[in-house]
């Protein structure tokens, strides 16, 4: 028997709290070469996908984008999915106002770089 190395990748990850006001919000952050992936950690430690409203208007008949329009036209940009495999995930709910504000901040401050530097006292 021999096993043979098909793909080397680099993965980094990074638990970020980020805090407003007196709520804290926990994300897991995992770059994968260059790529890098955010995901919400809920109050049940599942790790969850933010994914813009936008992605669910591809729908194929008038009457879903009708029900779509109806059903989402309030949110706030952005809905959790829970990952089943890699190619199924499912709806699990609309991220809140103080949440998508926590990951938009958090997608414009990530820097590799500061990731390096900034620590936690508790590391």
């Amino acid at each position: 028997m021999e096993w043979t190395l098909i793909d080397e990748q680099k993965i980094t990850s990074y638990l970020v709290q980020v805090s407003q006001q007196d709520k804290n919000f926990l994300f897991h952050i995992r770059e994968i070469d260059d790529n890098i992936d955010i995901n919400f950690i809920d109050e049940n430690n599942k790790f969850l996908t933010p994914v813009p409203v936008g992605l669910f208007r591809k729908l194929p008949s008038e009457k879903d984008k009708m029900n779509f329009r109806r059903e989402y036209r309030n949110m706030s940009g952005l809905v959790l999915l829970e990952p089943l495999t890699r190619e199924e995930s499912i709806y699990v709910r609309e991220m809140k106002k103080e949440e998508v504000a926590a990951f938009r901040y958090l997608e414009e401050a990530f820097s590799r770089d500061l990731m390096n530097k900034v620590k936690s006292p508790l590391i």
